[in-house]
């Protein structure tokens, strides 16, 4: 990690380094807390750390969910991460209880999610990869309610090549 704002065009300063231990399949900035950033890991882990270049932090948190391939996460709040694995479960966690998954639903159209995005107004959030992709409405209350799915899949071909492929994608 850099710390753009001290950034000599000469040379790099105030490197930090935070070791996941794993393979890193997502990052992603918590909304509320403007200093902390989160990892998920293929391990099943989600790492929140402090990006205070060069300063040790004691708030670095680690959430051992017990599920493998854990791809994506996104913030759907300041304390709640939903988090997609690779069997097509999403689960959401509550920083405020790390060891107990609060929601947890399975999504019928994707088989491995590969990412989330969720809309700028927090209403709806997408799951994409492999092989469609399918938007869910959300609320205040923690449900999550199918919504629509793509309706052209990626080719069989496709799949049977690289049974890993995912394809992701953003709200505008």
């Amino acid at each position: 990690m850099t710390d753009i704002a001290r950034f000599k065009a000469d040379k790099l300063s105030e490197n930090g380094m935070y070791d996941a231990a794993n393979a890193v399949s997502s990052l992603s900035w918590n909304p509320g807390f403007a200093k902390v950033a989160s990892a998920s890991t293929d391990a099943g882990e989600l790492h929140m750390f402090a990006v205070r270049v060069g300063q040790f932090d004691r708030s670095n948190r680690v959430i051992r969910t017990g599920f493998k391939q854990l791809y994506s996460h996104v913030w759907t709040d300041n304390h709640s991460a939903l988090l997609g694995f690779g069997d097509g479960f999403l689960r959401l966690f509550d920083i405020r209880m790390p060891h107990e998954c609060v929601v947890w639903f399975q999504d019928q159209k994707v088989k491995r999610i590969g990412s989330i995005a969720l809309d700028p107004q927090r209403k709806f959030f997408v799951t994409f990869g492999n092989p469609k992709f399918s938007v869910w409405r959300c609320d205040a209350q923690r449900n999550f309610t199918f919504w629509f799915h793509d309706p052209n899949s990626v080719s069989k071909l496709q799949t049977d090549l690289d049974p890993w492929y995912k394809n992701d994608g953003a709200f505008l």
